[in-house]
């Protein structure tokens, strides 16, 4: 599964929900993996990488899903 912003940058740029998303995919017992997927990449990918991956790893710690 791939996941970005409808506006082409990483999850944690800008206002789109994924706690949601990532909710479905746990209750649903997804097994594979999530991969970012960016078009814009306007920060470094240092940057991008490590606000995403915070991101997605906060939400599943928030839902009390290890994703690591």
């Amino acid at each position: 599964m791939h996941v970005n912003d409808p506006d082409g940058r990483g999850p944690g740029f800008k206002e789109l929900q994924f706690a949601p998303v990532l909710k479905a995919l746990i209750e649903g017992r997804y097994q594979g993996y999530a991969s970012v997927e960016v078009f814009d990449a306007e920060s470094d990918p240092e940057t991008i990488g490590s606000r995403s991956m915070g991101c997605l790893h906060g939400i599943c710690d928030a839902l009390g899903h290890s994703s690591r």
